[in-house]
This record gives structure tokens, C-alpha cells and sequence, in this order.
């Protein structure tokens, strides 16, 4: 807990992307992609994805990288966001056994948390 556990890509171009970080950094695409999102992984470990940007996102920023804090409650990390001057950016969202929210800290920088149950 507490830690990376997952890099996002938004882009302009999702097939450039694949190209250029399969060339540049040797992943490899697993096999739940889609042409919606893509998920690579690093050293035959599932290891992030790369989504188109939203109309909205094309508009009005470039391609970005986002990264996601595993915790082991929403909640209480939504309250030590606030409490040391963070702000609550989203609410939970969720994709299949995962729940996220998008936050910012005190410094402004986005990043997202996470929680969700090991598989067996």
C-alpha cells in the first residue's frame, strides 16, 4: 500500500504511443487491450495503460501521464488529502474490481488513488 501501482497515458494518438514505447522501452501489449484502451505490460508484468484523450482533454491540454497511489481505504486517505491541503478532485469512479478518484496536493500536482482486493 502506498506505493505506485499503476502509469496511465492519455493521448492524442493511442497506436503512437504503442509504437513508440514498445521501440523505446521494450513492452509489450497484454492481451486485454482494446482498440479503447491499452494495457502493456513490463517484463511480462501488467503494468499500465494508455487511453485515448477525451474530446474535452484534446481541447484543452496535451497528451499526459497520470499516476495512481494504491491505499488501503479511500476514505481515509481522502481525509489526509484534505487535512495536509490536498483537494478531492473526482468522484470514486470505478473499473471492474477497482475504485479511483483523481486528487490533487498541496502543491497542486494531480495523481489518483485506488483501493482494491488482491486476487486469490
Amino acid at each position: 500500500y502506498n506505493t505506485v501501482c499503476w502509469d496511465e497515458l492519455a493521448t492524442s494518438d493511442l497506436e503512437g504511443a504503442k509504437k513508440f514505447y514498445t521501440a523505446v522501452c521494450g513492452w509489450d501489449e497484454n492481451e486485454k487491450s482494446s482498440n479503447e484502451y491499452l494495457e502493456f505490460n513490463v517484463n511480462g508484468t501488467l503494468r499500465g495503460g494508455a487511453r485515448p484523450l477525451s474530446e474535452h482533454e484534446a481541447k484543452i491540454m496535451p497528451s499526459y501521464w497520470g499516476v495512481y497511489f494504491r491505499v488501503q481505504s479511500l476514505a481515509d486517505a481522502r481525509v489526509a488529502i484534505e487535512k495536509n491541503g490536498g483537494e478531492i478532485l473526482t468522484p470514486v469512479m470505478n473499473a471492474d474490481k477497482l475504485e479511483f478518484q483523481a486528487c490533487k496536493d498541496s502543491t497542486g500536482a494531480v495523481f489518483s488513488i485506488c483501493q482494491y482486493e488482491d486476487e486469490a
